[in-house]
């Protein structure tokens, strides 16, 4: 019997801006074919402040933002930069 193997793939994104991270969040979200009502279902937000954010128009909480990006499958590391 066969066994599938799934290959895992990593991007290393380097985020500066909360910009950067809402344009990053609206990619993955819509290459996973995820909808807004979906994500704002999970995260209990509306829709109108999903949208907001993805366009740069607001900020959200950060505990709300981990969860936008646990369902899009985004682990958020945090490193220090060197001196």
């Amino acid at each position: 019997m066969k066994k599938e193997h799934q290959i895992e793939v990593h991007l290393l994104e380097k985020i500066t801006s909360a910009e950067q991270l809402a344009e990053f969040l609206r990619k993955s979200r819509k290459s996973q074919k995820i909808t807004i009502e979906k994500l704002a279902q999970f995260a209990d937000l509306s829709r109108d402040a999903i949208m907001k954010f993805e366009n740069n128009k607001t900020d959200i909480r950060l505990s709300n933002l981990l969860k936008l990006l646990k369902l899009c499958n985004i682990e958020l590391m945090i490193r220090t930069r060197k001196k």
